[in-house]
């Protein structure tokens, strides 16, 4: 077995073998996919595909008086008209013996690599949890395969977790480096620890089109999505000479990059400076630092703005507050702060510079849209404690947006008023782009109309595997004997059992 191992994640190759005879407790697999094409020198093309299987979601059975092992058979199949297998692959996605059973590692990734020919295809993958195997999955997905050898084309952008230099026989290697990828979860997200931004791209057929004497350059640089402008500090470029598969490998430090979306951009150009060829990958980064210092604040004029004409104190008072849902914890410290003073100048000024940041082209309309919001979950969601901006069903339809759906249970045999919310597609500009995302709300205080979050699969939310316990327990007062990885039944609603996510690649978005 080889494996290597980085901030708590292993990043396995491909194993075989382990015989289990026994399992601790049943769970349900999560994992994410997702692929992206490539092109040889040979001008075929491939498939990398990216698996990140989550630890603490698969069974441990003991393989001996001491130690434990779990993971996942997986079978890679690309299918021509649901029948022929054009490329196949299987393997084993497991964890090294564990003396432990608690030292499971967060993440376990793998990537499988198969030459497919250009046409249209069924990626189908199946799972199997090697302790237990009536939990198994079969997932599928259209696959497009279009790659052109006489225009100039690039591959998919791969995030990188990190890349090193290449080790003989390993699976993560490519371009004289072993690149270990960062699967997303239906978009990138980059928390605040996360201090470097990875990627590599490679451009083809440059020789043919450009001349295989013929430079070229490569720029790549960060968008700020909300204003559409390239940010300062974040560009760079490279000059190439034509070939066949030109890799690039590069990264930005993105330590004191603001909270926002974003999108990593590449264009190439010909000799004569026209852009022969674009491509871009959006991301979420979230970061706690302060966007502007105090001292820059002052600098800041807000006169004749839209924040200017609030002369009313208590109404930009309570307008500062409204702000809470949406802002990072540093600007929260801050918001308090001016609100404690209570000068108007002063929050007119930082009022202005808030809306401004997420909206630098039209930073009243970005306050009057969520204005009109914050009304509405007040309406909605206002209990006798708070109003509806304060509480989590308001925070969620503030950052989050509108779900598509709600589906409210009020009146279920020993349990909770509770409500599920489904977003099919989150794009709004205070959180990541996410698609396919839950909420479990509960009014654990009967008759407030103050719902706690108890459950979410959004990226950074409250993710708790008991959460049906919760619910439970809180309508009775006393513990439950409910399984805690039961499905649940329809009771709780199917759309809620869902830890499988497949992603395809930028092409096929």
């Amino acid at each position: 077995m080889s494996f290597f191992m980085l901030k708590s994640r292993y990043f396995l190759a491909f194993l075989f073998g382990g015989f289990m005879f026994s399992t601790l407790t049943a769970k349900q697999i999560g994992m994410n996919i997702s692929y992206a094409q490539f092109m040889n020198e040979e001008g075929q093309a491939y498939v990398e595909i990216y698996f990140a299987l989550t630890g603490k979601s698969i069974d441990l059975a003991p393989v001996n008086a001491n130690e434990y092992k779990g993971g996942v058979q997986v079978t890679v199949k690309v299918l021509q008209d649901s029948t022929t297998i054009v490329a196949a692959d299987k393997f084993l996605l497991q964890t090294p013996n564990l003396a432990d059973t608690l030292n499971v590692a967060s993440i376990y990734i793998n990537q499988s690599r198969l030459l497919v020919p250009n046409g249209n295809y069924t990626l189908e993958i199946d799972l199997v949890d090697i302790n237990d195997e009536t939990e198994s999955y079969v997932l599928s997905q259209d696959l497009i395969i279009d790659v052109e050898s006489m225009e100039v084309q690039t591959s998919d952008i791969v995030i990188l977790e990190s890349y090193t230099p290449a080790k003989q026989g390993s699976i993560f290697s490519k371009s004289g480096y072993d690149m270990v990828p960062f699967v997303n979860t239906g978009s990138y997200y980059f928390t605040e620890e996360m201090e470097k931004l990875s990627f590599y791209l490679e451009i083809y057929n440059t020789d043919k089109v450009l001349g295989q004497d013929s430079t070229y350059l490569i720029k790549y640089y960060l968008k700020n999505l909300s204003t559409d402008k390239i940010l300062n500090g974040y560009a760079n470029y490279s000059k190439k000479q034509g070939s066949s598969v030109q890799p690039l490998l590069s990264g930005f430090s993105i330590e004191n990059l603001p909270t926002g979306n974003y999108s990593l951009v590449f264009d190439v150009l010909d000799k004569k400076g026209k852009t022969v060829l674009s491509k871009s990958l959006s991301f979420y980064r979230k970061n706690n630092i302060a966007p502007l210092t105090i001292e820059d604040m002052e600098t800041v004029s807000f006169l004749g703005t839209f924040a200017d004409r609030i002369n009313n104190l208590d109404s930009l008072y309570e307008y500062t507050k409204y702000l809470y849902p949406i802002s990072a914890q540093s600007e929260r410290n801050y918001q308090q702060k001016l609100l404690a003073e209570q000068n108007l100048a002063d929050l007119k000024r930082y009022f202005f510079v808030f809306w401004s940041q997420r909206n630098q082209l039209d930073p009243e309309s970005a306050w009057l849209h969520y204005y009109g919001e914050v009304k509405t979950v007040n309406q909605l969601y206002s209990s006798r404690l708070r109003k509806g901006y304060m509480t989590e069903r308001g925070r969620v339809f503030l950052t989050y947006g509108r779900p598509d759906i709600i589906e409210r249970r009020q009146f279920e045999p020993n349990l909770p008023p509770y409500e599920m919310w489904q977003y099919n597609n989150i794009m709004t500009p205070y959180v990541s782009p996410q698609v396919n995302k839950f909420f479990v709300f509960a009014e654990m205080d009967l008759s407030t109309n103050d719902y706690q979050l108890v459950h979410s699969t959004a990226i950074g939310e409250l993710n708790n595997r008991r959460w049906k316990v919760q619910l439970a327990g809180g309508k009775t007062g006393v513990n439950s004997n409910l399984d805690e990885n039961s499905n649940g039944g329809s009771d709780f609603g199917s759309r809620l059992n869902n830890n499988l996510n497949i992603q395809g690649s930028q092409n096929n978005r």
